[in-house]
């Protein structure tokens, strides 16, 4: 499928130039102990390059989601909805308060 990510969205900007401004941005934002960064990957199919894009800016490997919609599950296969995504970050978040 077809996203703002993967097309040119309007805005003059080449997907190879989203993807240049994303890891810099992810790179600064990584190199800075005092922000913690979650990614959420949502409905994203099979869109391998975007998920591990997505992936290699979170600040950790647990601050990873991928959220998908309940008609994309396939029968027995579990997944995360994007409401529990949200559940869970905010989770962290406040443990993160609370240790600080």
């Amino acid at each position: 499928p077809q996203n703002m990510y993967t097309q040119n969205s309007g805005d003059g900007l080449q997907p190879d130039d989203k993807n240049r401004r994303m890891e810099s941005i992810c790179g600064k934002v990584k190199n800075t102990t005092d922000i913690v960064v979650y990614s959420i990957a949502f409905a994203m199919g099979n869109q391998s390059s975007a998920k591990d894009k997505l992936r290699d800016c979170a600040s950790a490997v647990g601050n990873f989601y991928e959220a998908k919609l309940e008609d994309d599950l396939e029968d027995g296969e579990e997944g995360l909805n994007i409401s529990q995504v949200f559940g869970s970050i905010a989770a962290n978040v406040q443990k993160l308060r609370l240790t600080q």
